[in-house]
């Protein structure tokens, strides 16, 4: 209802390595998770059961968000799997190199047209994140 919006923190705040590292640190560590199932629906469980027991595969998630809350792969990734993850956000891409090293982390966008974008999102480390028009 003010004049300000709290969502980003201003740029020098946010590209402060020792802000960025603490943020990550709250926002992998601290964050409430569910147990039952990794996805926010619980698409993972529904697609581990047309897997064999013991079967490894590759999986590739583009708009992968967090390594371990509302992540569609990261069941697959406890079961031995192994993947690239895609997102645009590159303090999302820092957590993922920080939990799941092992996978392939790409702070990239993905489009059918090539060259760069601007994107704009709601806030810092958020769901929504769209190219600005």
């Amino acid at each position: 209802m003010g004049l300000y919006n709290y969502s980003h923190p201003p740029g020098w705040l946010a590209d402060n390595w020792l802000f960025r590292k603490l943020f990550l640190l709250r926002k992998l560590y601290l964050s409430k998770r569910k147990f039952t199932h990794y996805s926010q629906f619980a698409e993972d469980i529904s697609i581990v059961r047309h897997f064999p027991p013991g079967f490894s595969g590759f999986f590739v998630d583009v708009g992968c968000f967090h390594p371990v809350k509302y992540n569609n792969t990261y069941r697959f990734y406890r079961k031995g799997w192994r993947g690239i993850n895609v997102d645009i956000d590159p303090i999302k891409i820092e957590g993922f190199d920080m939990l799941r090293p092992e996978d392939h982390n790409v702070a990239r966008a993905v489009s059918s047209e090539p060259g760069e974008l601007d994107f704009w999102t709601n806030g810092f480390y958020s769901l929504t994140v769209t190219p600005a028009r």
